[in-house]
């Protein structure tokens, strides 16, 4: 792919794969980004940390450590580790180029606070998003899947998903919550290289995790990866616009209707993450 056409991407995260507690979902969709930024595909022009899963400083040190192991040199901006102060992150993405595709796999403060320093950054831009479902009934916010990224700033989520982007999709938590893993997918990664291995290392202690609180199953969901995939042009999925569940709807603010992926081959998305990790 020529530079021309290469997609410029930023990754907004709260990472947690490295660290000793918090999600690790961020990590699989970090991996395939760093893993397509080294194979010319995208041209991943940083990541940004943000309080979540870890706080914003372990998490950019779990992304270095990804970035490390990819083989690649993509510098990582420390954000918000909290709702309400400014940041290095708010301020490179506010600077953002027009083009971009912002992926954000964390709470929306850093793109908040962007947005206050330029108001014109949403019109330049594509924005795609983890959060929301479509699915969960009743007026406080969803029990399950429970809200994590939008709830953890529910203020800045909706001065966000207000605004008027160049695009902005959704990835719904009742939909990407269908691709998830166990002890035997997670094993298989060891054979994908430096990265592959970092990705079983720090995944196991969530596969502890899984056996106790998903007895029956022991595996968990990869909530950010079908985003990542999808901005890739890995998914094969379907998008529709659609309200949110109305539980949601305090987090995109009353009467909106915006793009929804509804449904997506979650055992061909793993098979294509496989497929990207292969050392080159």
């Amino acid at each position: 792919m020529s530079g021309r056409d290469c997609p410029r991407v930023w990754v907004d995260t709260d990472v947690a794969l490295g660290a000793p507690r918090g999600d690790v979902d961020d990590g699989f969709a970090l991996a395939a980004l760093l893993a397509a930024h080294r194979r010319g595909r995208i041209h991943l022009l940083g990541i940004s940390t943000v309080f979540g899963n870890a706080t914003a400083a372990v998490s950019g040190d779990c992304a270095r450590e990804l970035a490390r192991c990819a083989g690649a040199a993509v510098p990582v901006v420390a954000g918000a580790e909290e709702a309400s102060r400014e940041t290095a992150a708010a301020e490179a993405i506010a600077d953002l180029p027009a083009g971009v595709e912002l992926l954000c796999l964390g709470p929306l403060t850093n793109v908040a606070m962007a947005c206050r320093r330029n108001p014109s950054l949403p019109a330049a831009i594509s924005l795609r998003a983890v959060g929301g479902n479509l699915s969960s009934r009743g007026l406080l916010p969803p029990l399950w899947p429970h809200e994590f990224n939008l709830a953890l700033d529910a203020k800045g989520a909706l001065a966000v998903l207000e605004d008027r982007w160049k695009s902005l999709t959704l990835y719904p938590l009742d939909i990407v919550r269908r691709l998830d893993v166990g002890a035997r997918e997670v094993g298989a990664l060891r054979d994908r290289g430096p990265i592959g291995k970092a990705l079983e290392r720090g995944s196991r202690r969530w596969l502890v995790r899984a056996r106790w609180r998903h007895p029956l199953r022991r595996r968990f969901p990869l909530w950010d990866l079908p985003a990542a995939l999808d901005l890739l042009g890995l998914l094969s999925g379907e998008f529709a616009v659609r309200s949110p569940a109305r539980g949601a709807r305090r987090y995109f603010g009353p009467g909106r209707e915006l793009r929804f992926l509804v449904s997506f081959d979650a055992a061909r998305a793993w098979s294509s993450f496989r497929d990207l990790l292969v050392p080159a």
